[in-house]
């Protein structure tokens, strides 16, 4: 696992998402298997209960882009980071 991800099993962590992370600078896209994979490892233990969408903080059109072309998750992190500067502007 990556020592980017280990903030995801501290007891007292806080939830958060992929997308979060990269708008809080603590992840970039090239993390986005590890988050995968980290999911994937860590859901059954209910770590993470969530969906796969959820846990990335992907909207279902997002998700549903994402899928069908990962490499679609840079125009996606950064559109979300558009979208937080014109809120916090």
């Amino acid at each position: 696992m990556s020592h980017k991800l280990q903030h995801l099993l501290l007891p007292d962590a806080k939830p958060t998402t992929f997308l979060n992370d990269c708008l809080r600078l603590m992840a970039t896209v090239a993390d986005l298997n590890d988050y995968v994979e980290h999911w994937h490892e860590n859901n059954s233990k209910s770590v993470h209960p969530d969906t796969l969408q959820g846990f990335l903080g992907f909207s279902d059109q997002e998700y549903e882009t994402w899928r069908r072309d990962p490499a679609a998750a840079t125009a996606i992190v950064e559109s979300c980071r558009a979208k937080q500067i014109l809120v916090t502007a």
